[in-house]
């Protein structure tokens, strides 16, 4: 079976996003890490702050919400 951990770091924050495109984004990396862990494992959901301008990124100045996703499968 698959386990999912959520941390929300970014309690405090407020995105302006269209909720079904983040919804899509978050179901798609789910299912893509179920396919990858046919035995199971662990999926990680992560929020955080974020503060631009982000080396390396086209991050501009401000405050962001980032979201991270992982999975202990393979690829």
């Amino acid at each position: 079976s698959v386990t999912v951990q959520v941390e929300t770091r970014a309690t405090q924050a407020v995105a302006r996003v269209d909720p079904t495109q983040v919804e899509q984004v978050l179901l798609n990396l789910a299912s893509n890490a179920r396919d990858a862990m046919p035995a199971g494992g662990q999926l990680r959901l992560c929020t955080e702050t974020v503060r631009g301008p982000v080396a390396g990124t086209d991050v501009p100045a401000g405050l962001f919400v980032a979201v991270s996703v992982a999975d202990a499968g393979v690829g």
